[in-house]
C-alpha cells in the first residue's frame, strides 16, 4: 500500500508523544529533580526510536559515520546565525511567543538553510574527508562548558550532567527520532527524487520537519499549546533534515547537540535559564 511508511511514522509519533507527555506528569508527581527528569526523558526519547529502527531495519546513515563527522562539524559555524537571531530578539525586547519574534527568528533560520545549501553545493562527495581533524575539534569543544564553569568557581558536576542531557536527549534523542527513524523510514518508500545544491531529498524531509514542528507544540509538563512555536520549529527541522541528507543522522546529531550543549549548560550555571 502506497503511503504505508507515512501512516506508520505518524502512528508511532502519536504513541511516542502520548507516552513522553504522560511521563512528564508522572515524574513531576514523584518529586524527581529537573536534571534527573531530563535524563529519564532522554532515555525514553532514545530507546523507543532505536527500537523502531531495529524492528523496521531502517538505514539511518550510521555506516558512513566518517562523512557524518565531517559534514556535522563543517556546518557548526552556521549555528552562529541562530545565536545572532536569539540575540536580535533580546536586543529588540521582543516576547519569544510573539509574531514579531517568530518573523525575526524565521528569517535567521532561512539564512541558515541557504548557507548550508551554499556550502553543500561546493563539497566534493567523492573526495576523502578529513574526519579526524573534525573529531578532535568536537572532543576539545566538550571541555568548553567545564572550563568556563571552573573558572567561575561554580559546581562542575551539574554542568557535566547538563552536557550529557543536551548531547543524549536533545541532540541524539531528537535526531534519532525525527531524522533517524521518521525521515529515513519515509525515504525507504519514496526515495529522494529531488535535488537542490548537491543535496538529494524527498518527502521524508517534509514529513519529518512537519512532525518536528508538531512535537514542539507543547512544553513538557503542561497542556498548553503554542502553535506559533510549533510552526517556527518546522524551519530548523528543514535545516536539520538537509544536514541529515548530506551527511547522515550523525551529521545532524553533531550540529543539534553541540549547538545545544555548548551555550546552555553555561547559561544554566550562571542562572540565565
Amino acid at each position: 500500500m502506497k503511503g504505508k511508511t507515512i501512516i506508520e511514522v505518524v502512528v508511532f509519533f502519536i504513541v511516542f508523544s502520548v507516552l513522553f507527555r504522560w511521563s512528564s506528569f508522572l515524574l513531576k508527581d514523584l518529586g524527581i529533580n529537573l536534571l534527573w527528569k531530563n535524563i529519564i526523558y532522554g532515555l525514553i526519547g532514545v530507546l523507543l526510536p532505536l527500537g523502531m529502527i531495529w524492528i523496521t531495519k531502517t538505514d539511518v546513515g550510521f555506516r558512513n559515520w566518517k562523512r557524518g563527522i565531517y559534514i556535522g562539524t563543517l556546518v557548526l559555524w552556521i549555528g552562529i546565525v541562530q545565536t545572532a537571531g536569539f540575540i536580535s530578539v533580546m536586543a529588540l525586547g521582543l516576547d519569544y511567543n510573539s509574531i514579531a519574534a517568530f518573523g525575526v527568528l524565521t528569517v535567521f533560520v532561512l539564512f541558515m538553510i541557504v548557507s548550508a545549501l551554499f556550502m553543500f553545493n561546493r563539497i566534493n562527495d567523492s573526495k576523502k574527508v578529513p574526519y579526524k581533524v573534525m573529531l578532535y575539534i568536537l572532543l576539545a569543544s566538550t571541555l568548553i562548558p567545564v572550563i568556563v564553569v571552573l573558572a567561575a568557581n561554580k559546581p562542575v558536576l551539574p554542568t557535566i550532567g547538563w552536557e550529557i542531557y543536551f548531547l543524549v536527549a536533545i541532540g541524539f534523542g531528537e535526531e534519532i527520532l525525527y531524522r533517524g527513524y521518521i525521515q529515513s523510514r519515509v525515504n525507504s518508500e519514496y526515495g529522494r527524487p529531488w535535488k537542490c545544491c548537491g543535496v538529494s531529498f524527498g518527502p521524508g524531509l517534509i514529513v519529518a520537519s512537519m512532525l518536528f514542528g508538531l512535537g514542539h507544540v507543547m512544553l513538557l509538563g503542561t497542556l498548553e499549546l503554542n502553535w506559533l512555536f510549533a510552526i517556527a520549529a518546522i524551519f530548523p527541522g528543514i535545516f536539520f533534515g538537509l544536514v541529515r541528507e548530506k551527511g547522515g543522522v550523525i551529521a545532524s546529531f553533531i550540529f543539534h547537540a553541540f549547538w545545544s550543549f555548548l551555550p546552555e549548560p553555561i547559561m544554566i550555571a550562571f542562572g540565565f535559564m
